[in-house]
């Protein structure tokens, strides 16, 4: 199955369709800060797909979708920099030649990766990124130690500019 454009799953209002058929240079594992105030904060995981030095698609799987909130939304969004400035863990994987952002996006619709429920929290974004990369990894994309590299940089909650590094426990949402 490729990549449906028009799913209900899917957004991509602010994607350039041409970056789909561009060459991916680098993947990058990121954990944006949560500013919440709640003690239980976690951090928010996506990835970005490296096109060059200047430009990246995002993908991202957000809540809040459904009428409880806990529906996920893929989003591809493309992006003037290779990876945001505001992440506070960060995982660089090399790519295995000539793939493009649509091979890598195509594979998550062939899993049904487009299709998640977070937790009733609306936590999951973790298990779905760390699911992400190993379907990646076993469809030989990028290299399978980053499974390991990916798996123990989600045990923890990363604060601001690495001021906070605590042991997290990964919320684990389901695929419909």
């Amino acid at each position: 199955m490729v990549m449906d454009i028009n799913s209900d799953h899917l957004g991509t209002l602010s994607l350039i369709p041409a970056d789909l058929d561009n060459l991916v240079r680098s993947l990058h594992i990121i954990a944006y800060e949560n500013m919440s105030p709640d003690e239980d904060r976690a951090n928010h995981w996506y990835a970005h797909l490296e096109i060059d030095e200047c430009r990246s698609v995002k993908i991202d799987m957000m809540g809040g979708d459904g009428d409880d909130g806990r529906t996920g939304f893929l989003v591809l969004e493309s992006k003037k920099y290779p990876y945001t400035n505001k992440a506070v863990f960060k995982v660089t994987v090399p790519i295995r030649s000539h793939l493009t952002v649509k091979d890598f996006a195509d594979l998550l619709f062939e899993k049904g990766r487009e299709r998640y429920r977070f937790t009733e929290e609306i936590r999951g974004c973790a298990y779905w990124t760390l699911t992400a990369v190993t379907d990646w990894a076993e469809a030989g994309m990028i290299d399978e130690s980053t499974i390991a590299q990916v798996k123990e940089g989600i045990s923890h909650y990363w604060g601001p500019y690495g001021s906070e590094d605590r042991d997290f426990p990964m919320a684990i949402g389901e695929y419909y």
